[in-house]
């Protein structure tokens, strides 16, 4: 893989080799030994001050190598010398220092070559020429030291399949092909300054090993681009099919392309040194790269670009990359330009730790699988800051991540031209088709997406996520754990603090989820100003306390055993499947759970100081077992608005909720307690509902409006069961009030075992149902009547009416039959009918302020009841059509019968 821009390929072919001059062959001379051996007198040299160990004095230096032997010190003085060297045996050539010994040689001859030798030297002058400026060939231990080499204009040091090649303390500057070029063998370059060179600084190649060591390299550039117009050189190191490369404490500082370049190597290994500037840090293909306290600041594309094809390792600890967002480069995320990326590794096997990665535009971390599998990455405590689209990137990949903190995402662009958005980015961590276990460490204050998960296996245990302004979880087709972690201040409105978008499989177990209602919803009609609203420049509303915890969306998911503190709203769970138990919610503003389609299943749960709804649902599968909600209180909504810079409204107002509102939904309500709630206890809307064991004490107590329980079926059948309910001390309405207003079939309404205490309205109101049944149930002190049936068929049984305000019972063009009620004590008379039937059998009718029975145009079957001691008359008719009757009726006030058939007063 190559990046976008020009490529950078590595150099196509070799320069050719400066020749041995033939000035060196035209001087040499033989050594006064074999001349004397010869028979011949010693030559005579033109004397100079190039000594051999101290002794002599030579003008020419091919002179004192006459003479010299192995193990030699020539040493030169001070001055300007023009000769072509070649060194074949182990001695050392010493100048007088780079600023006072000057060596160049003929054009178009090399200076210094040694040639197969073993252990020379050649320090201390400074290096002209006009080919390469020394030569290293078949040889080892050849050493360098202090020279300086300035405009050379092909390569300085050129070193062929030569072994333990050192150069020192040296000086090159402005070379026209490379600085050191090391081809095959080894070689140890330490404490050198390297400026301005061109092709490159040090280059190795052929299975080359190099050691560079507190080298300082700057201002290194290419040579000239090939015929396609790619650069082919210009890098600070360049090893190509090198051996083993090692960097230690060196400084690299704005080479123009890239600090260290490795292609095919097998392996680079850098520690303790720093590079800024540039377009590449390092940009390596192929071999093993280590890396322990490395710096790298700036440069614009990456910091570290690595590809290994072969299944190479990265291994680093101890770095840090950083680019300045002005500075680095910041191309369209759309576009098919991939830069500004701290470290990119395109690799099987990473491990990063101890690191820092801040400010590239793109990410601070991208690593993608090279094989289709089996690709895996350890991160272990990292720091990522102010990185602009993503801080870590995976593809196709296993990682493992512990303590990494990621914070100061930037985020600056997501949404789509349709106004969507992407699902990986802008991420603080983003891992597509791969999996994730994340552990300890967190995500502060990001601009897009916490952590994102698309279609990979997502684990996240004991992190913290403080803030973000989408979610600090995006699960997106994918299977995700989340676990022991806190999620904090995100002003995610749309998105939750934890998101599920077609999760397969998503579980949120032991997390703690406080104070996420930070999000404020800003609402733009600045386009508006002057055409609908007197304004000139701006028109904004501010819609505050927004939030939401959990947003699943045509998700599996499991919630269990979290906490949810000082939030707005909790989960919305659309779609899917949602089990949620043994949660704790408190101080919610406006819904702790609210659910839109799919199946949701929800047990042991408490809820305390929760405002608004507790529990919405809307065309969907409810069971609710073991919910315990209690201390409610009103839901506020306050906005304002700004125009032109000044706030120009400002209003607030509270909402008093149901507890629990069922919206064409099937639900079972099984053990089911509500106490302390300012609005209603439970809404349906044209839904089916079971109920065992609902019980709800002093609701409704800030209300001027709605009733306890309302259930309504508008174009849905009715069904409702319910067994075991009860309703005290209501603040306003009927107890239970249940109304059918559509003409759609009936199917069930069964109650027993209801007790109902202190309604300020009817205890029971029924409207419009068919062959309702009510039985073992107690209705007292209610405000208004006991029971009201208005319109409907209803079948008592055992039935307990006492202390009502109004009527103990009544009937309003309906059809009652009851039998063993009780019926004493009401504030008006016992049971009232009109326009109906009334079948009434085995009941007591008893001590009611107005009649016993009081009948208008009612049908009516009354047997074996006791009417006595009310206020009024035992029976009162009018237009009374009686088919079986007779009861005892007696000690009522007014007497026993009002118009009645008589033998409704027989005793049976």
């Amino acid at each position: 893989m190559t990046p976008s821009f020009p490529p950078l390929l590595p150099v196509l072919a070799l320069f050719s080799l400066s020749c041995i001059s033939d000035k060196q062959d035209d001087t040499w001379r033989e050594t006064p030994q074999d001349t004397a051996e010869s028979g011949d007198s010693a030559l005579d040299f033109e004397p100079g001050c190039i000594t051999v160990d101290g002794h002599g004095g030579y003008a020419y230096l091919v002179d004192a190598l006459s003479v010299a032997h192995e193990g030699s010190l020539i040493e030169i003085c001070a001055g300007e010398f023009q000769e072509s060297i070649q060194v074949e045996m182990a001695l050392s050539i010493k100048g007088a220092g780079p600023q006072q010994t000057f060596w160049n040689a003929p054009s178009n001859q090399v200076p210094f070559v040694f040639f197969g030798v073993d252990g020379a030297s050649l320090v201390d002058m400074s290096i002209g020429s006009t080919r390469n400026g020394v030569e290293i060939r078949s040889s080892s231990s050849v050493t360098l030291e202090n020279l300086e080499m300035h405009s050379i204009p092909n390569f300085g040091i050129y070193a062929v399949d030569s072994d333990s090649t050192v150069v020192n303390d040296s000086t090159f500057a402005a070379t026209e092909w490379g600085g050191v070029f090391i081809e095959g063998g080894d070689a140890y370059i330490n404490d050198c300054v390297f400026t301005d060179n061109m092709g490159f600084a040090v280059k190795a190649s052929d299975g080359a090993d190099l050691l560079l060591n507190s080298n300082q390299i700057s201002g290194t550039t290419y040579t000239e681009l090939d015929d396609d117009g790619y650069v082919v050189d210009g890098f600070a190191v360049f090893a190509d099919e090198a051996g083993q490369v090692d960097l230690m404490g060196n400084t690299f500082h704005d080479n123009l392309l890239v600090a260290v370049f490795a292609d095919s190597v097998d392996s680079l290994y850098l520690s303790g040194d720093e590079i800024s500037g540039g377009l590449y840090g390092i940009y390596q293909w192929g071999g093993d790269l280590e890396m322990q306290d490395v710096t790298i600041q700036d440069p614009t594309e990456f910091g570290i670009y690595f590809v290994a094809p072969a299944g190479e390792s990265l291994d680093a600890y101890g770095l840090m990359v950083s680019g300045d967002p002005a500075v680095v480069s910041d191309y369209d995320i759309d576009s098919s330009i991939l830069t500004s990326i701290g470290l990119y590794a395109e690799a099987d096997h990473v491990s990063v730790a101890d690191s820092s990665f801040e400010g590239y535009q793109a990410a601070g971390l991208y690593l993608l699988g090279y094989s289709a599998s089996g690709a895996e990455a350890e991160l272990q405590n990292l720091v990522f800051q102010d990185n602009g689209a993503m801080g870590i990137r995976v593809f196709s990949m296993d990682v493992a991540a512990n303590e990494v903190q990621i914070s100061g995402l930037r985020g600056d662009e997501y949404e789509m031209e349709d106004g969507s958005v992407y699902v990986d980015y802008p991420a603080a961590a983003a891992i597509s088709y791969g999996n994730l276990d994340w552990t300890g460490g967190g995500l502060e204050s990001s601009q897009g997406w916490g952590i994102s998960a698309v279609y990979s296996g997502l684990s996240i245990d004991g992190a913290t996520f403080i803030g973000g302004a989408m979610a600090s979880v995006m699960d997106y087709g994918s299977t995700s754990i989340i676990s022991n972690s806190t999620f904090s201040q995100s002003e995610s409105t749309d998105w939750g603090t934890v998101c599920g978008y077609q999760s397969s499989g998503l579980s949120i177990t032991g997390n703690q989820f406080v104070e996420n209602d930070a999000g404020t919803q800003v609402y733009d009609y600045s386009e508006y100003c002057g055409v609908y609203y007197d304004c000139k420049e701006s028109y904004l509303t501010y819609y505050y306390d927004r939030g939401l915890d959990i947003y699943l969306y045509d998700s599996d998911s499991e919630i269990s055993g979290n906490t949810f503190q000082n939030g707005d709203w909790a989960i919305y769970q659309y779609d899917g499947r949602m089990n949620a138990h043994d949660n704790q919610w408190s101080t919610y503003g406006r819904y702790a759970i609210y659910a839109v389609y799919g199946e949701t299943s929800i047990s042991n749960s408490t809820l305390s100081d929760c405002a608004g709804y507790n529990l919405y649902t809307y065309l969907a599968d409810l069971e609710l077992s073991e919910f315990n909600a209690t201390d409610g209180a009103a839901s506020t909504t306050s906005y304002e608005t700004w125009t032109d810079g000044k706030l120009t409204y400002s209003y607030e107002y509270d909402s008093y909720n149901a507890a629990l509102s069922l919206n064409n939904t099937t639900a079972i309500l099984d053990g089911v307690n509500l106490a302390n709630h300012p609005g209603p206890a439970l809404y349906g809307y044209d839904s089916s509902i079971e109920i065992e064991d609902l019980n709800m004490d002093t609701v409704g107590s800030s209300l001027s409006y709605y009733d306890t329980i309302t259930l309504r079926w508008y174009y849905e059948p009715v069904s409702l069961y319910a067994l075991g309910v009860s309703i005290t001390n209501s603040g306003y309405g009927d107890g239970i009030s249940l109304i059918q207003n559509s003409d759609a079939s009936f199917e069930a309404v069964f109650m027993q075992d209801l007790q109902i205490d202190g309604s300020p309205g009817a205890g029971i109101k029924l409207d419009g149902l068919e062959d309702a049944y009510i039985a073992h149930s107690s209705v007292a002190d209610s405000g208004g009547s006991g029971l009201e049936v208005l319109n409907s068929s209803l079948s008592l049984n055992d039935l307990t009416i006492s202390s009502s305000g109004q009527y103990g019972m009544k009937g309003d063009n309906s059809t009652i039959d009851a039998d063993a009620c009780t019926i004493s004590d009401n504030g008006d008379s016992g049971i009232y009918m009109n326009d109906g039937t009334l079948i009434l059998a085995n009941s007591w009718i008893s001590g009611n302020s107005g009649d016993g029975l009081s009948l208008h145009g009612t049908d009516l079957s009354a047997t074996a009841n006791v009417i006595s001691k009310n206020e009024g008359w035992g029976m009162s008719c009018w237009d009374v059509v009686v088919s079986d009757c007779g009861n005892l009726v007696e000690g009522n006030v007014l007497g026993e019968n009002n118009g009645c058939d008589e033998s409704c007063l027989e005793v049976p």
